[in-house]
Order: structure tokens, then C-alpha cells, then sequence
């Protein structure tokens, strides 16, 4: 069976830029990464937007067990868009949340 990959980077974008946004040029906004290996996916979308990029650095003592969040980028004053891969990783996005 053929199968497509399907992204929705261009309908994320379009409501980014259409209900979250207050300014033209997308200044109040910041796409935020929960971990480092989402930071990619996070710098994709701030590039197409032209908006600010955050990412956490975690440490973790153990597996699966995050000791430290590390925010690296201003959030202050903006709108935070969390971009995760999976529902599964929502945890680190929760933790991420709250850090904000």
C-alpha cells in the first residue's frame, strides 16, 4: 500500500500567524522546543514564521527522570508555542509549561 507522509507545519503556521499573533511581523510570538532533540523541528517552524526560538536543556540523573530544566532564549512578554513530536512526550511538554 502506498503511504504519504503528512505535515501539518502549513496549517500550524497559518493559525499561528492568523489567531495567535497580535503583530504583523509575529514579534509576540516564540516557538518553544521541550528538549533538545525537538530543537530542529522547533527552529524549522520560527524560521517559516520568522518568530523568536526557545529550547530547554534538560539534566537527568537517570533515565527518564529530569532533575534540571535550563530555558535558553526570552520568553518574557510573549506568546509560547510548544512544538512536540508525539503525544507521548506530552510530559516533557507539561514540565516545559510550567518552567515557562
Amino acid at each position: 500500500y502506498p503511504i504519504d507522509n503528512l505535515y501539518a507545519l502549513p496549517i500550524l503556521r497559518d493559525f499561528i500567524r492568523t489567531q495567535l499573533s497580535d503583530s504583523s511581523d509575529l514579534s509576540d510570538i516564540v516557538i518553544v522546543s521541550p528538549d533538545a532533540g525537538g530543537a530542529k523541528r522547533a527552529e524549522h517552524l520560527a524560521k517559516v514564521l520568522g518568530a523568536d526560538l526557545a529550547i530547554f536543556s534538560k539534566k537527568r540523573d537517570r533515565a527518564n527522570e529530569v532533575s534540571k530544566m535550563i530555558l535558553v532564549g526570552e520568553v518574557k512578554g510573549k506568546k509560547c508555542v510548544i512544538v512536540d513530536d508525539m503525544v507521548l512526550e506530552s510530559l516533557a511538554s507539561f514540565a516545559s509549561l510550567k518552567s515557562l
